[in-house]
C-alpha cells in the first residue's frame, strides 16, 4: 500500500488502519476522521459518519473487484520446511459480509429512509427464495407394502415441514438410495447446490450494495471532500 504523504503515528494517538485492498491518496482524511486504533474515537473533534461510511464503501468495492472465487484448502512449506495447511477464504462470502457490515453502519439511516426500506423488503424476499431453491431438506420415512404378501418396507420422503439447512462444502449429508430403500451418507453431496446458492447471492448483494450507495447519495455523504488514488 502506497501513500503520497509520510505519516508518523503517535504513541498517544495511533492512526486508524484503512482496509488493505485499496490505496488512499491522502491520509488527512484518516486524521480528520477522528478514529484511533483500539479506541474508536480520537480527541481532535467530532465523529465524522460520512468519512467512516466512505472507508467502508471503499472496502466493499475492493472486495468486489476481486475474482469471486470459492474458498479452498491448500498447503505450503514454512521457512523451517514444515508443511502447513492454508485455508483460503471464499471471496464471495467475504464480499457478502462486507456489504452486511456497511448495512450495519447505516442502520439508523436505513430505518429513516422509506425508499431503502421498501427495497430491503424485496431483498429479504429474494434471499428467502434463493435459500428455498438450494437448501437441503432432511428425509423422513414411513412404512409401505412392498410386495403382494403384505410385507412392509421403508419409504423415504421429504415432508413439507422438513428441517432445512445449507450444508457447508464437504459436509456429509443423507441422500436416498436409487431404490428408495435406505439413506446413504454422501460427503460433499450438497456442494454443488451450496456453491450455486452463494454465487447467486453475490449478484443479489450487488443490488443491495447499489441500494446502499443510493441511500448514501440521498444523505449527501458523497459531498464530503476527500482525496483518493
Amino acid at each position: 500500500m502506497a501513500y503520497s504523504k509520510n505519516f508518523k503515528s503517535k504513541q498517544e494517538e495511533s492512526p486508524m488502519i484503512p482496509p488493505v485492498d485499496f490505496e488512499l491518496d491522502d491520509l488527512d482524511i484518516l486524521e480528520e476522521s477522528n478514529i484511533t486504533q483500539g479506541y474508536g474515537f480520537g480527541g481532535k473533534g467530532e465523529f465524522s459518519k460520512p468519512q467512516i461510511i466512505m472507508i467502508a464503501i471503499l472496502d466493499v468495492r475492493a472486495k468486489r473487484s476481486l475474482e469471486m472465487r470459492e474458498g479452498y484448502i491448500t498447503s505450503k512449506y514454512d521457512k523451517f520446511g514444515n508443511l502447513q495447511r492454508v485455508d483460503v477464504p471464499d471471496a464471495r462470502k467475504v464480499y457478502i459480509s462486507s456489504v452486511n457490515a456497511l448495512r450495519c453502519l447505516l442502520s439508523p439511516e436505513c430505518e429513516d429512509d422509506k425508499i431503502y426500506l421498501e427495497e430491503e423488503i424485496e431483498f429479504e424476499t429474494r434471499k428467502e427464495e434463493l435459500f428455498e431453491k438450494y437448501c437441503y431438506r432432511e428425509y423422513k420415512f414411513a412404512e409401505k407394502t412392498i410386495d403382494t404378501f403384505g410385507n412392509k418396507g421403508k419409504l423415504y420422503f421429504i415432508p413439507k415441514d422438513a428441517r432445512k439447512s445449507m450444508p457447508l462444502p464437504g459436509s456429509t449429508i443423507n441422500l436416498v438410495s436409487f431404490d428408495n430403500s435406505k439413506l446413504v451418507g454422501v460427503k460433499g453431496g450438497w456442494d454443488q447446490q451450496s456453491q450455486m446458492y452463494v454465487s447467486e447471492m453475490v449478484y443479489l448483494y450487488d443490488e443491495i450494495f447499489s441500494a446502499l450507495n443510493r441511500l448514501v447519495a440521498r444523505l449527501g455523504y458523497f459531498k464530503k471532500r476527500a482525496k483518493f488514488g
